[in-house]
């Protein structure tokens, strides 16, 4: 691993230091990022305070360089928490940065009281070697997923077709 910089995971609700992920993973992220970011910082209202949700900033030194967060699909239950917004800005990838974000997250959701860390990848599964290195294994699609969660419905995902991933805590 070729880390470089100071690393270190802030949380923030100013919607200012979000500038440099909005710009930088604008080809990573849907416009659904966008609203979510804003909702974060207050910006939006949040219309469901009972599910777990918490969105993190990635530094190197002084500069902003990702962004990871965790949350819950069903209110007031945080023991299978999902990864969301994770991402390095390309400038700065391959050199453990998002390693460093995983395990942090990690670390957090076993203190929250979480047992499985789950999420989605595209059905190309572009990311998937990484998280295979991580512990995660695939344990079906989406669509298996709401089959088995109907409470839930394609809104809560976006894809069909996307890979369902799970670790252990």
């Amino acid at each position: 691993m070729n880390l470089k910089g100071n690393l270190s995971i802030i949380t923030s609700r100013n919607i200012n230091n979000y500038e440099p992920i909005l710009v930088g993973l604008k080809e990573d992220f849907e416009l659904e990022f966008y609203e979510d970011i804003l909702i974060w910082c207050g910006v939006i209202p949040n219309t469901d305070p009972s599910k777990f949700w918490q969105v993190h900033l990635i530094k190197s030194d002084d500069e902003v360089v990702g962004i990871c967060g965790l949350y819950s699909l069903y209110p007031y239950n945080q023991e299978e928490l999902w990864l969301g917004w994770f991402g390095v800005v390309p400038s700065k990838r391959n050199q453990g940065i998002g390693q460093y974000a995983l395990d942090w997250m990690k670390r957090y959701a076993d203190l929250v009281g979480c047992k499985r860390l789950m999420s989605y990848v595209g059905e190309d599964g572009q990311p998937l070697q990484f998280y295979y290195r991580n512990g995660f294994k695939v344990i079906g699609t989406v669509r298996d997923y709401l089959f088995n969660h109907p409470e839930l419905t394609i809104d809560d995902f976006g894809y069909e077709d996307y890979l369902i991933i799970e670790c252990n805590i």
